[in-house]
């Protein structure tokens, strides 16, 4: 049976007068490789016309590494390191053991923030160790 592309990439059947008027023979190899050496569609093709597919092929070749093995552990070590932190902050917060620190002046915020720590619990805290003080 022959085949070869008619419209946009439906393969039908050539007719053996067909085959014999475009490739010179009334029957097309079976084998694949044989048939491309023949018909030679990779001649035809014309690749991407529109803008958006011309920038959808361009990143075909497009190695980032977003799905490596190593990215991918390095970021769940990075994020395991980061609740640590944040879990001890918090211990160091609730024991008044950050105090200090809250009183420097630009660093409270970043010390609230790495601890997890809203203003108004703060503010409560402090409340709460200066009563006890």
């Amino acid at each position: 049976m022959k085949y070869g592309m008619r419209g946009k990439g439906r393969v039908v059947a050539l007719t053996q007068e067909e085959s014999l008027e475009k490739y010179g023979m009334e029957k097309l190899p079976g084998c694949p490789s044989e048939r491309i050496k023949i018909v030679k569609p990779h001649l035809k093709s014309t690749g991407p016309v529109t803008p958006e597919g011309k920038v959808r092929v361009s990143m075909n070749n497009l190695k980032h590494g977003l799905c490596s093995q190593d990215l991918l552990v390095r970021l769940a070590a990075e994020k395991v390191q980061e609740d640590r932190v944040q879990e001890e902050m918090r211990r160091l917060f609730d024991n008044n053991a950050l105090g200090q620190l809250l009183k420097v002046p630009g660093l409270r915020e970043h010390v609230l923030d790495i601890a997890g720590v809203t203003e108004e619990e703060a503010a409560a805290a402090e409340a709460r160790f200066a009563e006890a003080s």
